[in-house]
């Protein structure tokens, strides 16, 4: 009920509109494939680039591995010199071996340690 003196007003209004394009010779349709061919390209390319990452860490750490077990290796070969020259110093002391031969070893065994360990330094510092 309307009480007198009042009016009621209803006021509506819509606006809708609407466009579109005949794709007659489907350049939308190209532009859209080449949209996604360009989204999927450049997620494998980042892909890619991980993928290289972590190969390149991995390949690092198995030579640094190797390097190391290189290293043990010249450590023990070098322990090992190190005691067959006592041993040699030993036979000489009680003269079953010529002095000769005890020279030779101890060059032998100091001349084998720089050497590996400036080859392996030159390895770890190319990789860096």
């Amino acid at each position: 009920m309307i009480s007198p003196g009042h009016r009621n007003y209803n006021a509506y209004d819509l606006d809708l509109s609407a466009s579109y394009e005949i794709d007659v010779w489907g350049r939308l349709r190209r532009a859209t494939e080449a949209a996604n061919a360009q989204l999927l390209a450049s997620e494998e390319g980042r892909r890619t680039v991980v993928l290289t990452l972590v190969t390149s860490v991995a390949d690092a750490y198995i030579q640094l591995l190797a390097l190391d077990d290189e290293l043990a290796i010249a450590q023990r070969t070098l322990e090992s010199r190190r005691e067959v020259l006592h041993l040699q110093k030993v036979r000489f002391e009680a003269a079953w071996r010529p002095k000769a031969t005890c020279g030779r070893q101890n060059r032998s065994t100091r001349s084998r340690r720089p050497r590996f360990l400036r080859c392996s330094g030159r390895s770890l510092n190319r990789r860096t």
